[in-house]
């Protein structure tokens, strides 16, 4: 802190809790040029921020408390369903199944009923392992967890759809039975090593798609012996409730909370990760070995950009590298477990790639690349996302394919496109007034100082843009995002 705090002045007081840091700042206001003004920011006093560790096990509840909902959830449908067979004379309810008729197998019966006349509580029998491996459906990103997962899934699928043709099979059953009896796993179990390639992707994984295929040729085929029972109002219900999916959409972004009439910047946008890439060079430290501080000025930051703009992914070491230091020094946030380095800039490289829309993408204008982007981010069922790339790339079919199968980033940002442009603008300048680089503990962006409550919001435009800042304290100047005016 300063020492001119020791005089009384009217002040802001802004705290900043983040999930592994606090931070917290004083701003002087009132008497600007001899006028009295309560509302108005006349400088900034100083700050402080405390970093602690990450907390640990809320992630994994999550996933505990997902994984127990799922198996509610299928545990009901299984039951509606075996009650609409029993109630119209197929099968049986399924707490009432014989142990002769659970000791056969599902995945055989599943494939007899696609070739021949089966009865019709073996048919049961199928229907219900079906309701229980129902396959992936078209939701993208509400039903898969990260890009890993996603491109793990999508691979699968086609080598599924390819050795399904290679080996004449009709239907999804038929080639689990095949797997079943050449003692194959049948089962999508990612933690096991034989149902991944040496890719890393799955040996197989079925979509939904294809258990409604295998749903219409086994009905088909069961009804031709038993029309009476098989009905096609039977049908009509039996579909419903093995591939019913409940609505499922990725929540809103959410409205900036700087200009409250646009809303967040998606992550797989360009003006995003351009951002964040200036955001986290401004971040960095260095220091030698011994803890002297090394000097890091615009230049050194902008040969780091280049590199990220690139398409690189560059590690805390590639870093040390590019700007000439020794491998020995030091650079912020190296020690972090959750931070490796810094990602690349990920559209040029993805959607750039001659596997993806190659110089289709490269060639487009920034309007175009901003058009695919924001369909990939916000149309998240996968056949409404197709019919507007394809509109968008003129009917080309193969181009909208490869643009959805390409990753992109998930998620939405905290900001919307005006605030970003105005941060962004400041970021490169990589300039801040000397009091507020005394007072820092690590690094900041211009973002935090703009003030949320309708007191200080009047002001930020005034002072957001009369003001040229330097990373100086995420969580410092973060704090008067959350300001409260303190009475002397």
């Amino acid at each position: 802190m300063r020492n001119d705090l020791k005089a009384p002045f009217r002040y802001r007081l802004g705290i900043d809790v983040g999930v592994a840091s606090l931070g917290v700042a004083i701003l002087s206001v009132g008497d600007a040029n001899g006028i009295d003004d309560k509302d108005k920011v006349t400088s900034i006093k100083g700050g402080s921020v405390k970093i602690y560790p990450l907390p640990e096990g809320a992630e994994e509840r999550r996933q505990k408390r997902g994984m127990r909902r799922n198996i509610e959830r299928k545990a009901r449908r299984l039951d509606r369903l075996s009650n609409v067979l029993a109630d119209n004379g197929v099968g049986y309810r399924r707490k009432e199944a014989t142990k002769t008729l659970l000791d056969l197998s599902p995945i055989k019966l599943r494939a007899q009923a696609s070739r021949q006349q089966i009865p019709l509580d073996h048919f049961a029998r199928g229907l219900l392992h079906m309701a229980q491996h129902r396959g992936s459906s078209a939701i993208r990103e509400a039903s898969i967890k990260d890009e890993n997962e996603a491109r793990q899934t999508a691979e699968g699928i086609k080598t599924l759809r390819a050795e399904m043709a290679a080996k004449g099979f009709t239907t999804y059953g038929q080639y689990l039975r095949w797997r079943e009896k050449a003692n194959k796993p049948t089962r999508i179990n990612p933690n096991k090593d034989t149902m991944l390639t040496n890719k890393g992707n799955y040996v197989f994984y079925p979509s939904r798609e294809m258990l409604r295929e295998e749903f219409d040729v086994i009905w088909q085929q069961q009804a031709s012996f038993y029309p009476d029972t098989l009905t096609d109002t039977l049908r009509a219900a039996v579909e419903n409730e093995l591939f019913f999916q409940r609505a499922v959409t990725s929540p809103p972004p959410g409205r900036c909370p700087y200009f409250p009439s646009e809303t967040r910047l998606a992550k797989a946008s360009r003006l995003f990760q351009i951002r964040r890439i200036y955001e986290e060079t401004n971040h960095l430290r260095f220091s030698s070995k011994n803890g002297a501080p090394i000097e890091y000025g615009i230049d050194q930051r902008d040969m780091i950009v280049q590199r990220l703009m690139s398409g690189q992914d560059l590690t805390f070491a590639d870093i040390k590298k590019a700007i000439g230091l020794h491998p020995t020094d030091k650079v912020s946030l190296e020690e972090s477990k959750s931070r490796k380095g810094i990602s690349g800039y990920p559209f040029d490289r993805g959607f750039g790639a001659e596997s993806s829309l190659g110089s289709l993408w490269l060639d487009a204008s920034d309007a175009t690349k901003d058009s695919i982007l924001d369909i990939i981010a916000t149309q998240h069922d996968d056949q409404k996302a197709m019919q507007a790339l394809v509109k968008l790339f003129g009917g080309d079919q193969i181009a909208a394919e490869r643009a959805l199968e390409t990753s992109a980033p998930s998620g939405w940002g905290r900001m919307g496109e005006t605030a970003t442009e105005k941060i962004l603008l400041e970021l490169k300048k990589l300039s801040c007034p000397r009091a507020l680089q005394k007072t820092a503990q690590g690094s900041f962006t211009p973002r935090h100082l703009m003030v949320r409550f309708s007191t200080a919001y009047r002001t930020m435009e005034r002072f957001f843009s009369a003001t040229q800042y330097r990373q100086c304290g995420s969580q410092i100047i973060g704090a008067i995002r959350t300001v409260h005016l303190i009475p002397m």
